[in-house]
């Protein structure tokens, strides 16, 4: 388990530090504020996925989605890059 440096709360690192929190109602999300769902071994597959179940409210799955929008396609930088010396 890991000390939170925002909340005055402890983070998940696994399954069973999630399950010991739930326990003990100290968790701040309890399912994905993204898709709904449960976190589970299905959704959430690393530490730092189960650390950021508490941190953002997102399962892994939802938070990687999440990031994959926001990374720019490469053939789009090259065509961006291409046309400013074109111009």
């Amino acid at each position: 388990m890991k000390d939170s440096i925002v909340h005055d709360k402890q983070l998940p690192e696994n399954l069973t530090d999630y399950e010991e929190l739930k326990r003990n109602d100290a968790l701040q999300y309890d399912c994905c504020c993204s898709c709904g769902f449960i976190f589970t071994t299905m959704n959430v597959h690393t530490r730092e996925g189960w650390l950021e179940t508490q941190i953002s409210g997102m399962c892994e799955e939802c938070w990687d989605d999440m990031c994959e929008e926001m990374e720019p396609n490469p053939e789009d930088l090259r065509a961006d890059y291409h046309d400013d010396f074109l111009d």
